[in-house]
């Protein structure tokens, strides 16, 4: 025996050796190679004499196998690599015998069935009568799992163990169960079914009903099964029931069914002819439409309802398919457009929205967006306005639609438009007051808007350097006097003379009186000052002398009123003047109106 193994060795390896017998070799020890990184020399040895051995001896055992009916797969015991395999093995995997040969049998297996295999494998060794029979999958080249039966035997050929696996291919066994399973499945939902009355007759005679027909027609199963469909059934419906019967008639139709006390209700029947204990039968089922027709009705007036609100309602209205057809519209869209509701039904949908916005609309459409968004739609006359437009999804006629809503938008974008240019008027005729007007940020002071008087009070001839990002803060002499009237504000929500201490670019200080409004919830201070510099500069007597001459009275009237001589209300003119850096009356008065205090008087 150690002479043959010998033997058999050289001869593998005498590159005289066939082709494909060698190729064949390569594969089993490539079988082995993949089981272990590092395959024992005496394995390979064994599984080199085994094929060997196995080809020398087995020559009819595989005229057998291929004549075999099944896919039949040699493999060594030991090993688990393939040694034979048929060409229905080879259609069963859809690759050729010659790949099959030297590949390991657990690799005809899906990975979550290898497992299974291989207990199956070691019981088939474990028995000694008989084959072991079980039920698993392969996988073929494809990729799919194929359910078969195998059928594993352990057998030997000259003390050499080998296992012949015979897989049958049970597709369509498994196919025809399923479908048995479906229809046992179905029979007994049917069974179980309490939405529906069930009735079996017999040319018209009751054979059986079940819980839901005794319950719909009020009779028990004992009276059922003496009496005649007929007798269910008001005599002006009984030539449609025959008629039905006789031709077979497989459809849903609408009669009027009796209950026992004599009542009438709308009846659904749908019947199928079969067989049953080897006689024709029909096989009914019954549905009271009491509730339905009930239903249908609130539907019609809903309809009507929904109707009169969108014929009412300021939006127009669509109701479109997912084919994008126009199923429905209401009056205010056909106002909208100017379309006839026989010309819009001929008009397709996206032909009512803007050339310019179909590419949006039409995206938008298509992923199934139903928040409001603004477009722009066309008139019949091809006039373009903007649109409001809000989807939402609803079913009717069990079939699914959008139902679309647009607003026209023109009259806002009108008022926008003239907003906007209020705005800009506004902005001008603020900047360009004479006063000095101011708008500033509560929380850091930032100035947000100002009058052109106003820069050139704090001495700032370049308006675009004092608008840029400009904080009124840094222009009081004392930083705690903005902090005393922002708390003033929000106390008496308005100020008016409130006196503070300005410094003007150059650093010179002025004062000025401030009239204010806060207004905390948008964090805005709003107002106008005035320059009383001036003013401050002024003792009291001089302060009530100006109030006098700005009332018209002259040096006499006011000496005697004040009780002191011309000449000296005559000093105390000549120092106003002085501070006031005037020659004249008529200067004196014009500077005088301007002045807190004494312009509002006259």
């Amino acid at each position: 025996m150690g002479e043959t193994k010998q033997s058999n060795s050289k001869t593998t390896l005498d590159p005289c050796l066939d082709c494909n017998h060698l190729e064949q070799r390569n594969k089993f020890l490539n079988g082995i190679c993949s089981l272990s990184e590092e395959p024992k020399k005496s394995e390979i040895c064994c599984v080199e004499q085994l094929f060997e051995h196995y080809q020398e001896t087995s020559q009819i055992h595989k005229h057998l196998i291929e004549m075999a009916p099944d896919a039949i797969f040699v493999a060594d015991t030991k090993t688990g690599i393939i040694l034979e395999a048929n060409n229905k093995a080879a259609e069963l995997l859809g690759i050729p015998v010659d790949q099959i040969i030297g590949m390991h049998q657990t690799k005809l297996h899906p990975p979550e069935e290898s497992q299974k295999y291989q207990e199956c494998f070691q019981k088939s060794l474990q028995i000694k009568f008989g084959p072991l029979i079980e039920d698993t999958y392969v996988r073929n080249k494809d990729g799919h799992d194929i359910p078969v039966r195998i059928s594993t035997s352990v057998m030997e050929i000259d003390n050499k163990q080998i296992i012949l696996g015979v897989f049958s291919d049970i597709s369509e066994e498994k196919e025809t169960l399923l479908k048995l399973k479906a229809s046992e499945e179905r029979f007994k939902r049917l069974a179980e079914a309490s939405f529906e009355a069930i009735m079996i007759h017999k040319d018209g005679h009751v054979i059986d009903v079940n819980q839901h027909f005794v319950d719909l027609h009020g009779y028990t199963l004992e009276e059922l099964q003496t009496m005649n469909v007929m007798e269910l059934i008001p005599p002006e419906y009984h030539a449609i029931i025959k008629e039905k019967m006789a031709s077979g008639y497989e459809d849903a139709y609408e009669v009027v069914g009796l209950r026992k006390d004599g009542s009438a209700f709308p009846l659904e029947i749908q019947a199928k002819s079969a067989i049953l204990n080897n006689q024709r039968v029909r096989i009914a089922t019954s549905r009271d439409l009491t509730g339905v027709k009930r239903q249908q009705q609130k539907v019609i007036e809903s309809d009507a309802r929904f109707k009169q609100l969108a014929d009412a309602s300021l939006e127009g209205i669509i109701i479109h398919d997912l084919d994008n057809q126009i199923i429905d519209v209401n009056q205010q869209l056909l106002d909208m457009y100017g379309y006839t509701s026989e010309e819009l039904k001929k008009v397709p949908l996206m032909e009512m929205v803007a050339p310019q916005s179909r590419d949006t609309v039409e995206e938008k459409i298509a992923s199934g967006y139903f928040n409001i968004y603004q477009t722009y739609g066309i008139k019949k006359d091809g006039t373009i306005f903007p649109l409001m437009v809000h989807c939402k999804e609803a079913v009717q006629d069990n079939k699914p639609v959008r139902i679309v809503s647009l607003y026209d938008l023109t009259e806002q974008a009108e008022l926008k438009r003239k907003l906007s240019e209020s705005e800009t008027k506004y902005k001008e005729l603020y900047q360009s007051a004479r006063a000095c007007l101011f708008r500033t940020r509560i929380s850091d002071g930032l100035l947000l808007n100002f009058s052109r008087a106003t820069a050139k009070l704090l001495g700032y001839a370049n308006q675009a350097d004092f608008n840029n990002n400009f904080s009124v803060s840094k222009t009081y002499m004392d930083p705690k006097q903005r902090e005393l009237l922002i708390q003033t504000l929000k106390k008496e929500k308005r100020v008016h003379g409130y006196e503070v201490q300005l410094e003007r670019k150059d650093g010179s200080a002025i004062w000025v009186a401030l009239s204010a409004e806060i207004f905390p919830e948008k964090d805005i201070i709003e107002g106008a000052m005035q320059d009383i510099t001036v003013t401050k500069a002024l003792s009291k007597t001089e302060n009530d002398i100006l109030k006098q001459l700005m009332q018209g009275m002259s040096n006499k009237e006011i000496a005697y009123k004040t009780d002191r001589s011309v000449r000296t209300i005559e000093d105390h003119r000549a120092h106003i003047m002085q501070k006031l850096d005037v020659d004249n009356i008529v200067d004196l008065t014009q500077k005088a109106l301007k002045l807190p205090n004494h312009g509002s008087k006259k």
